[in-house]
């Protein structure tokens, strides 16, 4: 999955927080609203391990005045894919990267906590709502659930056949993971074990995307056929087709 370019805002430590990806570089940019800046932290390059890589655990993040640019995180070797806050204090990073890898790192000071790889690209990462899991879809057809704190690695869903684009977990529940995949398929499992609750097939092409409704009971999908399909959580009925 190739992108060109992201920019979110979030609310972290009490302020507003942009993260920027610039994914030619395998960059972050983590910043408040405006200007003053001070130094680059670069944590050390990736390597390729199946168990995560730790490193010192560092200082909780500490206040700083608006308009304070953090730093440009440079722990990618590749294009960054996505990127998730991963703890509820909003002092942790997770990334995803080309370069197969996914990076926990800290929201201050850009220094890691724990990485860990898949076999391929990594096209997502997101964290549970309750910041405890993080679980990353990769180009291998795999997605990885981990301990959000640690890295400690709890299971993989490999019920797909093709790249996993993207994984959502439902609203205000940290045990119910919707993903969408080149397969065609747009699969509802459960969190905690890896159980499959639901596989929508009324997609013709590749599923780009898809995201749960507020309330959710709902999924809407995108795909490369042209169309977004909302559709029922539960029974896998199609409600509305866009195109």
């Amino acid at each position: 999955m190739v992108l060109g370019g992201i920019a979110g805002l979030a609310v972290a430590g009490g302020g507003l927080t942009w993260l920027a990806l610039s994914q030619k570089s395998g960059s972050i940019i983590v910043s408040h609203s405006s200007a003053t800046s001070t130094s680059v932290v670069q944590p050390t390059q990736p390597t390729t391990s199946a168990s995560p890589t730790s490193v010192n655990t560092p200082s909780s993040p500490t206040t700083t005045p608006m308009g304070t640019r953090f730093y440009n995180y440079h722990g990618h070797s590749l294009y960054i894919y996505g990127v998730t806050w991963a703890s509820l204090d909003g002092g942790r990073i997770a990334s995803a990267s080309l370069d197969t890898s996914v990076q926990v790192w800290n929201a201050s000071t850009g220094d890691r906590y724990f990485m860990y790889n898949h076999s391929k690209a990594v096209n997502d990462v997101k964290a549970s709502y309750d910041k405890t899991h993080i679980a990353s879809a990769g180009e291998d057809g795999i997605v990885q659930v981990r301990d959000a704190t640690t890295g400690g690695f709890i299971f993989s869903y490999n019920h797909h056949n093709g790249a996993v684009n993207t994984v959502e977990w439902q609203p205000g529940n940290s045990t119910r993971v919707v993903t969408a995949s080149s397969d065609r398929t747009v699969q509802i499992w459960d969190a905690t074990n890896g159980a499959p609750i639901q596989a929508y097939r009324g997609h013709a092409d590749i599923v780009w995307a898809a995201g749960w409704s507020p309330n959710g009971q709902y999924i809407v999908s995108a795909s490369a056929d042209g169309t977004a399909r909302v559709w029922d959580a539960t029974s896998g009925t199609t409600l509305t087709t866009y195109c």
